[in-house]
């Protein structure tokens, strides 16, 4: 990766140190490694897999073997990372505002649970090969941007009622709603709901 793009692929936990300390390797250059198995995953179109998982069932070798053993994915994958970089940039610039830090009146849940859903989705849609690399901003902004029609879809979609419960309170009579977002992007039914809301096959 570091010969293609310029970029340290982290096999080792650690394994920079040296070259951070001594100032001839960016720590900005390294990419996690457990963070790149994540978008790998979401490159398979299994982002809850990727939210979800812990890092000790990650790192178990059929994992490797199953999402890392393509060496001619690795565009793709840097593709996945810097969308996933793009949304973190973008949660930055929204911090000052301490009313909505993430973003939800415009972005949803996106921002807050949802990034490897959202980078699930550039990658399945948008990316055509290295030209793709040019339009991550682009790419992102055009997904983003109807995450929240996405999300009323899927509070919408009976399958996830253990998710999104809407009630009425007994004392006052006014409608109420439980809305679990946390537990729906690490959950059984996004993948078909993001297949099917963004037209995926």
């Amino acid at each position: 990766m570091f010969h293609k793009f310029g970029y340290y692929y982290e096999r080792k936990k650690g394994e920079f140190a040296d070259g951070i300390k001594d100032k001839y390797i960016s720590r900005n250059q390294i990419i996690d490694r457990e963070l790149l198995l994540r978008l790998a995953i979401c490159c398979d179109m299994h982002p809850a897999v990727a939210r979800r998982s812990s890092g000790k069932f990650l790192f178990q070798e059929s994992n490797f073997t199953k999402y890392l053993n393509d060496s001619e994915r690795v565009t793709e994958y840097f593709y996945a990372f810097n969308i996933y970089q793009s949304i973190n940039n973008l949660e930055k610039s929204l911090r000052e505002d301490v009313n909505d830090r993430f973003g939800t009146s415009a972005y949803g849940q996106a921002i807050r649970y949802g990034r490897f859903a959202v980078t699930a989705v550039c990658v399945k849609t948008l990316y055509k090969g290295p030209e793709s690399l040019n339009e991550i901003d682009q790419h992102l902004k055009s997904v983003i941007g109807r995450w929240i029609e996405f999300e009323n879809s899927a509070q919408e979609n009976a399958k996830n009622s253990s998710y999104f419960r809407t009630y009425k309170d007994e004392d006052t009579g006014v409608l109420k709603q439980d809305l679990n977002y946390e537990g729906y992007y690490k959950g059984r039914t996004i993948q078909d709901d993001l297949k099917k809301y963004f037209e995926i096959k």
